[in-house]
């Protein structure tokens, strides 16, 4: 249980899979509480329902390792709800509660480079608060992370990872 903590979202996949992929999980669950040094209490987010989760299974998260704090780099806007404004504090506070660090440079110690994208297609970039010098270090991280052979996600890739869905930020929704 070291560097785990409630709220951590966990992906589960079969045991015998020893570099488990994203999208192939057969649940996701939540931290909800410390027993003990051995011991967790979890709450079900989701199961596949034809490979259900089984005693033995593993738990992983590129969010979380052991008591190893991971380094994620978040680059580029997105305005998942829909209100004008870039979501990029709001992304980086997810993934400090999930455990791992947001770190503003690419290197080898980074797990993990999240691409939010661009501004969209109806927005002119120039009036974009920012953007000038944030398309510079997307561009920079992304190249240093196909250097560094850094996994890139984009935002559905870490919302997956949260355990969230992208429909569940949009105004109106409890």
């Amino acid at each position: 249980t070291t560097g785990i903590r409630p709220g951590l979202i966990l992906q589960v996949f079969p045991p015998d899979n020893p570099q488990p992929e994203f999208g192939t999980q057969k649940g996701v669950i939540e931290v909800s509480e410390i027993e003990g040094p051995n011991l967790l209490r979890t709450v079900l987010r989701r199961e596949d329902s034809l490979n259900p989760i089984l005693s033995g299974d593993g738990v992983s998260s590129s969010l979380w390792a052991g008591g190893i704090p991971r380094d994620i780099v978040i680059v580029g806007y997105s305005d998942i709800d829909a209100d004008g404004r870039s979501d990029m504090t709001a992304f980086k506070e997810m993934v400090e509660r999930a455990g791992a660090t947001v770190a503003d440079a690419v290197t080898p110690r980074t797990a993990l480079v999240v691409d939010l994208g661009q501004p969209s297609t109806g927005q002119d970039s120039r009036e974009v608060p920012g953007w000038p010098a944030e398309s510079k270090r997307r561009t920079r991280s992304l190249d240093l992370a196909r250097t560094y052979n850094i996994r890139v996600a984009g935002v559905d890739g870490l919302l997956d990872m949260l355990g969230l869905e992208a429909n569940s930020f949009r105004a109106g929704r409890l």
